[in-house]
């Protein structure tokens, strides 16, 4: 950490404030001892840069209420006065082509989503959904999600490709158990049921005799978020996710989806169909897990191998996952901030979405609700006058200063996905006096240019503290155009 010049934080507005004001905290303590002035400088004077969207689903706060979700929020902490904030304004996760109007006014319309606009009320609110995204529902509501969702399933049910690209979400675990129950029993292929081993926690009470209150049976029918069941059913080409990290060197990160090639006893042999290492076969050992947060007086210890069938996944466990057909199942509405918007932004177009709605407050089926917490924007920029500046081109800056000797060696932990070119070349012309006011350009090193090829999606991204580009005595450094169009 004390080596790091530069630390990248995703997905921040889904952390608790907590967190940051941890690793505040531990910063200034860490690098007080080689500096004096870290001790009242935020995050000891190190370039912190949290990348986000306060559309998405927020921390989760255990029973709690809207003020106190909101409360949690990065931007409600006093770390964030020292933020300097740059919006991002396009979606790249949509394939949009320039002329294409159907891609802008679906993109338009996820925005209007996540900013609580198409409707007037403030917080829930029903909103009517296209009808050419919906499924109508006939006497078998899961079939219906399946067919839209995985058509030609009983042929492909072993591709991975045709996996790895398609996923269907739903609000709760119970409804993802039962979709992916369902999955399973239409592949016709030799079944494995793996039953767990549970015990309590000895070091978690002092009581005596405790594992006679609490009978192994009793243990075996407990359900946790995050933790598998203690009945585990699997089949050879089912799709599996990960559910905790293993070994992040290697691709095997929480939510990392997986293909079965192999059942045996001890391990399973799968193949890794998302992130960075698609294609490489890995062996998953069982492990002990324990719930992070229970309503029961004890610890549960289960060991279990820690995955869950992957056809289906709650909206949740989806946030940062770009597929190519997502199938929204609500069998009744989204209850948390920006779920919805989360849902239905997975998609890399129009065309891979459908929405199947079994019920909702009106008694049809085009009406669906959406939660959004207006308040979480109050702090943040309004309108587009502010830096595009997307992670990618963040790198890309690092990069060239690094080139040039202008910075210390650093250590940038995000997905290698975020670093790769993108395939669609969108041009964002950043304004060169924004450059100036971040501190990522002075005008005595640096030429006016333009950063393009970004591969983060609309959302916030926050730059604390230090300069990225440090004074250097060379005069006009002219820093090259990434390839591809020019402005």
């Amino acid at each position: 950490m004390t080596k790091a010049s530069l630390i990248v934080w995703d997905e921040a507005p889904m952390a608790h404030r907590n967190c940051f004001e941890a690793v505040d905290r531990s910063l200034r303590d860490l690098l007080r001892f080689s500096n004096s002035n870290s001790g009242e400088t935020p995050f000891g004077g190190k370039t912190i840069v949290l990348g986000g969207d306060f559309r998405q689903i927020l921390p989760v706060v255990s029973k709690g209420r809207r003020e106190q979700i909101v409360e949690a929020s990065i931007n409600k902490s006093s770390l964030w006065n020292s933020c300097k904030v740059f919006i991002l304004t396009i979606n790249m996760r949509l394939t949009q082509n320039p002329g294409d109007i159907a891609a802008s006014e679906f993109a338009e319309w996820i925005l209007k989503i996540g900013d609580g606009e198409l409707s007037n009320s403030e917080g829930k609110a029903l909103i009517e959904i296209p009808q050419d995204l919906l499924i109508q529902p006939g006497a078998h509501p899961f079939n219906d999600i399946v067919k839209a969702t995985y058509p030609d399933f009983d042929t492909k049910f072993n591709d991975s490709k045709y996996l790895e690209e398609r996923a269907i979400l739903a609000p709760t675990n119970e409804v993802v158990e039962d979709i992916n129950g369902y999955m399973i029993d239409l592949i016709n292929a030799d079944e494995e049921t793996y039953l767990s081993a549970d015990s309590l926690c000895k070091a978690s009470s002092n009581i005596l005799d405790q594992d006679v209150m609490y009978p192994i049976e009793f243990l075996n029918s407990l359900k946790f978020p995050g933790i598998p069941n203690h009945k585990l059913r699997l089949k050879v080409g089912l799709p599996i996710m990960l559910l905790r990290n293993l070994n992040q060197s290697n691709g095997l990160c929480n939510g990392t989806r997986l293909l079965v090639t192999k059942l045996s006893k001890w391990v399973l042999e799968a193949q890794i169909i998302s992130g960075t290492h698609i294609g490489e076969k890995v062996f998953i050992p069982r492990i002990v897990l324990s719930p992070s947060d229970s309503k029961w007086p004890f610890v549960l210890k289960r060991r279990q191998f820690p995955v869950s069938v992957g056809f289906a996944m709650t909206i949740n466990k989806s946030q940062g996952q770009s597929l190519q057909r997502v199938g929204l199942y609500l069998d009744r509405p989204v209850f948390s901030h920006g779920q919805l918007y989360v849902a239905v932004s997975r998609v890399t177009s129009k065309d891979g979405l459908r929405i199947l709605i079994v019920e909702n407050d009106y008694c049809d089926r085009f009406h669906t609700k959406n939660i959004v917490y207006k308040e979480i924007f109050d702090n943040l920029p309004k309108g587009n006058t502010y830096c595009l500046l997307k992670l990618f081109q963040i790198v890309y800056i690092i990069h060239i200063a690094m080139k040039y000797k202008i910075l210390k060696q650093i250590s940038i932990n995000v997905r290698r996905s975020m670093l790769l070119p993108s395939q669609h070349h969108g041009l964002n012309l950043i304004r060169y006096e924004d450059l100036l006011s971040a501190g990522v350009a002075d005008p005595c090193q640096v030429s006016r240019c333009a950063l393009q090829n970004a591969v983060s999606i609309a959302g916030v991204v926050l730059i604390t503290q230090a300069l990225l580009v440090e004074k250097i005595k060379k005069p006009k450094l002219a820093l090259p155009h990434v390839p591809g169009k020019t402005p």
